[in-house]
C-alpha cells in the first residue's frame, strides 16, 4: 500500500482528485456502439469499465497541486474497490 498523501499537515484520502488532474473533456456523440467519445485523440484510452460503462478522463498526477476533497478520482476510485480498499 502506498504512502498517505498530506496537505497542510492534514491526510487526502486516496481517490481524493487533485487540481493537476483535470483534463479537457472531450464531447460525447451516439453512435452505433452506444455512447463514445468524439474526440479521436481520446478513443485508444481506457474509458470504459469491464460492464461497458464510459468514464471521464482524468489525467494521472496525484498529490501534484491541491487536493479538492469533494471530488473522486474515478480510476483510483475503480482501483480502489476492485482490490476491496474501499
Amino acid at each position: 500500500m502506498s504512502a498517505v498523501l498530506t496537505y497542510k499537515g492534514h491526510p487526502v484520502p486516496h481517490i481524493t482528485v487533485w487540481s493537476s488532474e483535470h483534463l479537457r473533456q472531450p464531447p460525447v456523440i451516439r453512435s452505433a456502439d452506444g455512447v463514445v467519445f468524439a474526440d479521436i485523440t481520446f478513443a485508444g484510452f481506457p474509458h470504459r469499465d469491464s460492464a461497458g460503462v464510459l468514464w471521464q478522463p482524468w489525467a494521472l498526477r496525484q498529490g501534484d497541486g491541491m487536493p479538492e476533497f469533494g471530488r473522486v478520482h474515478g480510476p483510483r476510485r475503480r482501483r480502489a474497490m476492485r482490490r476491496r480498499r474501499a
